[in-house]
Order: structure tokens, then C-alpha cells, then sequence
């Protein structure tokens, strides 16, 4: 196997492994751990940790319940072709004002801009 394809496969393990625990921190009411993990994996593009960090925003799981920031995060998922994300955010959207939503795009496109 060539050294790029070893580094790739270890950067996708580790970044498999912050989403994994940071569900299992989730699970067992570690949320500064889940946020930790979450919030790395979810950065340099995991979709299921996008996901779930979205979730632990708009249900308040050991975060501030901040729906723009959910709706961010949905979004960003969504755009990756994640259906449950985008259910999420459309139900994360009834809670908002236009101009949160907005906001929330601007904080996706941002993230993405900036990736």
C-alpha cells in the first residue's frame, strides 16, 4: 500500500473514532466528551458526526439548545446527501425567524468556505 494511501486510511480511522465515541459519550451522559468528538469529526467533514451534533443542539444533550447552530450543522449534513439531516433541519426550521435561518445559512457557508 502507498504512503498516501496509509496516511488516508489512518486520518478516516481516526476521525471514524472521535465520531464513534463521541455517540457513546453522548449515550452514557459524557457531553463534554460527545461534544469534543463530535465537534472534531463533524469539522473536517463526517456526516454522521455533523448529524449528531446537530441533534445534541437542537435537544439541548449537554449543550445549550442553540437552533440556528443545529440548523447549521443539519444543513451541512444535508448537503452531503444525509436524509435524516434533512429532516432535521426542516423540522429545525419551524422553530426559527427567517432571519435565523439566514443566519444559519450563512454559518454553513461559512463553515464550508473556510474548509
Amino acid at each position: 500500500m502507498a504512503l498516501h494511501a496509509r496516511i488516508e486510511l489512518a486520518r478516516t480511522e481516526r476521525v471514524n473514532a472521535w465520531h464513534t465515541t463521541g455517540v457513546k459519550a453522548s449515550r452514557d451522559g459524557n457531553f463534554k466528551l460527545a461534544e469534543e468528538m463530535l465537534s472534531k469529526a463533524a469539522g473536517v467533514g463526517h456526516v454522521g458526526a455533523q448529524n449528531h451534533l446537530a441533534l445534541n443542539y437542537a435537544l439541548g444533550r449537554g449543550l445549550p439548545v442553540d437552533y440556528v447552530l443545529a440548523y447549521m450543522w443539519f444543513s451541512i449534513a444535508a448537503a452531503e446527501g444525509d436524509p435524516k439531516a434533512e429532516k432535521g433541519r426542516d423540522l429545525v426550521a419551524t422553530r426559527l425567524t427567517p432571519l435565523q435561518i439566514v443566519q444559519a445559512k450563512e454559518l454553513a457557508s461559512e463553515w464550508r468556505r473556510l474548509r
